[in-house]
């Protein structure tokens, strides 16, 4: 039990991890009881590009980018205050967290980039990210193609109270496409202590 618990007779939680990923904005509420916060916010990753050619010729698209990451932690919260937050669509969108009736520093993690297209098949760059008070981490560098080989996406950025990130997408073997994959959706967690 915290000090500010015990002097005010407060009820104690046990820790409660929250975690959105569906696309579109929304508000999260300060559950009861709670004390601090833990806020994670993760971008979505991007597609793997187009390969191009066939047999001999074939080149492979680049990996996609994985998302940015940003990390902060609210201490001495109120509950029942509120939160606006965004989880970010795959493929490009971002995601974030601003002030609601608690007031923060707007926190952004961008999408990775998309993979390019074969014949180059450049990896997509890796998603940025602002405002955390505790970190701001580049999501992964998608690679290039290889030859007629499509690029891996780049890698996710791993939580510290959640793992929400996604890699980005496989980039694509000749004209066919086959093994290119799409990005996948960012994620907003909120650990409450």
């Amino acid at each position: 039990m915290g000090i500010q618990q015990m002097l005010l007779g407060g009820s104690v939680i046990e820790p409660t991890l929250v975690t959105h990923t569906t696309p579109g904005s929304f508000t999260e509420t300060f559950i009861a009881n709670a004390v601090n916060v833990a806020i994670e916010v993760w971008g979505p990753s991007n597609a793997g590009g187009n390969g191009s050619g066939t047999a001999c010729l074939s080149s492979g698209g680049g990996g996609g980018g994985a998302g940015g990451y940003s990390y902060t932690v609210l201490t001495g919260i109120t509950p029942g205050a509120t939160l606006n937050y965004t989880v970010g669509a795959a493929d490009g969108a971002n995601s974030s967290v601003s002030s609601g009736t608690q007031a923060i520093t707007t926190m952004t993690a961008n999408g990775g980039a998309v993979g390019s297209n074969g014949p180059t098949g450049a990896g997509g760059a890796g998603g940025t990210a602002t405002g955390g008070t505790q970190a701001n981490t580049t999501g992964g560098t998608g690679n290039n193609g290889t030859g007629a080989q499509g690029g891996v996406g780049g890698v996710a950025v791993s939580g510290v109270n959640a793992n929400l990130g996604n890699n980005g997408g496989h980039g694509g073997y000749s004209t066919s496409n086959t093994n290119k994959t799409g990005g996948a959706v960012g994620g907003v967690a909120f650990y409450y202590t």
